[in-house]
């Protein structure tokens, strides 16, 4: 699994505004498309001042990462960026194999 981190950002604040009803209804339902084969999400933060946010997730591949960016791209016209990352554990054994 690889981990990414993801940014998104609303277009305006009406768009910010009906996307915050609904992703409020998300977690009081318990993220359910958090969490599926070959993806996971493992933090995410929000900046309801900015009308963005951030997500570390890991998953199988970019097209997992897709299915769960796509609702809020479709519905709300969310800029994503997507980020490979690796975590200090990852890093560090590369950093070895490099040595």
């Amino acid at each position: 699994m690889q981990t990414y981190l993801i940014h998104w950002q609303f277009p305006d604040q009406e768009a910010h505004m009906k996307g915050a009803d609904v992703f409020a209804q998300y977690v009081e339902s318990g993220c359910e498309s958090d969490k599926f084969e070959g993806f996971e999400v493992i933090n995410r933060v929000v900046n309801p001042e900015g009308a963005s946010g951030w997500a570390i997730v890991k998953a199988s591949d970019h097209k997992a990462v897709w299915k769960w960016c796509q609702p809020w791209c479709k519905g709300f016209g969310n800029d994503v960026e997507v980020i490979p990352v690796l975590t200090d554990s990852e890093y560090l054994a590369v950093h070895k194999e490099l040595d």
